[in-house]
């Protein structure tokens, strides 16, 4: 019996007629080019990958973009003894792209940049205390308060809306829209 997943791949490289960003040319792949490997090296002056996410970041962060949104870059889950080891990479590049303006936008529940930890332990140490300081974010900026000060989310009157893969504004050629 043939896996329906056969022939996905080969399917999408033929209907493609977008770049597809790679090491290694082929002809009978169209639309592909060349990563622009030692362009960015050189421009970043920062030359450490080892996995395809930090040439993603690296990418994006060489050609000027502003906002990174970042899904199913999850390289650790709970009771899993054995990180991936692109996890520090990852992180690593994140870093660089926030020093840099570039606003980070990672899933609540990855654990990407610890951002499925709850807020008030965030910052080791502090956790334990009475009243930790806690991160929160105000006006776009990051604020570092003591828990005790943080207002209150404001409760939902609905249900929250769940966004899914193709309801992202980046999706469908930069329109917001729901597929």
């Amino acid at each position: 019996m043939r896996d329906h997943r056969q022939g996905v791949a080969r399917d999408f490289l033929a209907k493609n007629t977008k770049p597809i960003i790679t090491c290694e040319m082929d002809d009978r792949v169209k639309h592909l080019e060349l990563y622009p490997l030692e362009e960015v090296i050189k421009e970043l002056n920062i030359c450490y990958f080892n996995n395809t996410v930090p040439y993603a970041i690296a990418y994006a962060i060489y050609y000027g973009a502003k906002e990174l949104c970042l899904y199913g870059l999850d390289y650790t889950y709970k009771n899993v003894s054995m990180a991936e080891a692109g996890r520090a990479c990852t992180e690593f590049w994140c870093a660089i792209a926030t020093t840099r303006g570039i606003k980070i936008e990672v899933a609540h529940s990855s654990g990407l940049l610890d951002t499925n930890v709850p807020e008030n332990e965030k910052l080791y140490g502090y956790h334990r205390l009475d009243d930790p300081l806690v991160q929160s974010h105000k006006s776009g900026g990051l604020l570092i308060t003591r828990q005790s000060k943080v207002e209150p989310p404001e409760p939902l009157d609905q249900d929250p809306i769940i966004f899914g893969r193709h309801d992202h504004k980046y999706m469908n050629g930069g329109e917001e829209k729901n597929v």
